[in-house]
C-alpha cells in the first residue's frame, strides 16, 4: 500500500541545501521493497544519512544533536524510540497512517494526500453520494478535517472498526452507501483482506475509491496517492529546517498527488463523466 512542486524548484532547493544539515540524521526504517526504496531516494537528499532497521539507536551518536526520522508506525511506537524529550532530539515521523497519539517534539510527515485534496476527489467522483469510511481509533483528527473539506458536496458516513473488517463493511452496506473510501491504515484494513474486501463491494456494486493506487489494478475505480517523489523531498527539507532551527509546521501533506483511474471500472458504474485531470 504504498507509494512535485515543480522538477526545477525542488532541484535548485537540494543543490542549494545539500550540506545545510547542523544536526545528525538517523534513519529508522522497516525491512521491505517500499522502505528501501525510500530509504535510497532521502540518502541521496540528505548528506550523510545513517540508516538503520532498528529502534535501538547508535551509541556514538550525540543525542542532543540527533534528529530521528521512523519511517512507519511501528518503527515509531517502538518502546525503543527516543521520547522527544528536552535532552533528546526532535523526531520526524513519515506516516501512511493519520494517527494522533505523537510523542513530543514530532513533526509528522504524511505519505498520503491531505483531507482537502480526497475531499475534492470525493466531490468529483461522487458528488452528493454516501462514501463509506471504516475509521480506526486513530483517525479522528483526519476524518474532522476531512468532513470539513468536503461540506455538503458529498455524505461521510462512518463505521468505526471493531476488529472485524467484513461485519464493518456489511454495516456500511447496509447503510446504503453509494461508495467506499479504503484507505492505507492497515490496523483497519490488513493486506490480507484487501482482495476479498474488493470481492464483496463488487458482488453489492459498491464502486472503491482508494488512497493506495496499486487497488485500482485489483478493482478500485479510483486512487488518489501522493507522488514518491514529493513525500521524499517533503521530508528532506523538513529534516533540513529542523535541523537548522527554522520552523516548520508540525502536520505536512505531499503538495502533489496523482489520480489513477480504472476505465473498465468507470464504465461498469456508468462514471464515465468523471475525467482524470
Amino acid at each position: 500500500m504504498r507509494h512535485l512542486p515543480s522538477l526545477y524548484v525542488a532541484v535548485l532547493l537540494f543543490s542549494l541545501a545539500s550540506n545545510s544539515f547542523a544536526s545528525d540524521v538517523i534513519l529508522l526504517a522497516p525491512e521491505g521493497d517500499y522502505a528501501r526504496k525510500v530509504t535510497r531516494l532521502l540518502t541521496e537528499k540528505i548528506p550523510g544519512l545513517v540508516v538503520s532497521n532498528h529502534a535501538d539507536r547508535p551509541s556514538d551518536t550525540n543525542e542532543t544533536k540527533t534528529l530521528y526520522l521512523a519511517l512507519g508506525d511501528k518503527i515509531y511506537k517502538s518502546k525503543d524510540m527516543p521520547t522527544g524529550s528536552e535532552k533528546s532530539s526532535s523526531l520526524i515521523g513519515v506516516f501512511t497512517t493519520p494517527f494522533n497519539d505523537l510523542r513530543k517534539n514530532t513533526v509528522r510527515v504524511n505519505s498520503i494526500p491531505s483531507p482537502e485534496v480526497v475531499a475534492n476527489t470525493i466531490a468529483k467522483a461522487f458528488p452528493k453520494k454516501r462514501v463509506g469510511y471504516i475509521a480506526g481509533a486513530v483517525d479522528e483528527n483526519y476524518l474532522k478535517e476531512l468532513r470539513s473539506s468536503l461540506g455538503a458536496r458529498a455524505e461521510i458516513v462512518i463505521e468505526i472498526n471493531e476488529g472485524d473488517i467484513f461485519k464493518s463493511v456489511r454495516n456500511l452496506i447496509d447503510k446504503k452507501i453509494d461508495a467506499i473510501l479504503i484507505t492505507q491504515n492497515s490496523n483497519v484494513y490488513p493486506a490480507v483482506s484487501i482482495r476479498t474486501l474488493l470481492e464483496i463491494c463488487f458482488r453489492k456494486r459498491i464502486p472503491v475509491m482508494s488512497t493506495n493506487k496499486r487497488l485500482v489494478e485489483a478493482g478500485a475505480v479510483i486512487s488518489i496517492s501522493a507522488k514518491e517523489e514529493s513525500v521524499v523531498d517533503l521530508t528532506a527539507e523538513t529534516t533540513r529546517k529542523i535541523s537548522l532551527g527554522l520552523p516548520v509546521n508540525e502536520e505536512n501533506y505531499p503538495e502533489e498527488w496523482e489520480i489513477t483511474v480504472n476505465s473498465s471500472m468507470l464504465e461498469l458504474y456508468g462514471m464515465r463523466g468523471f475525467r482524470n485531470e
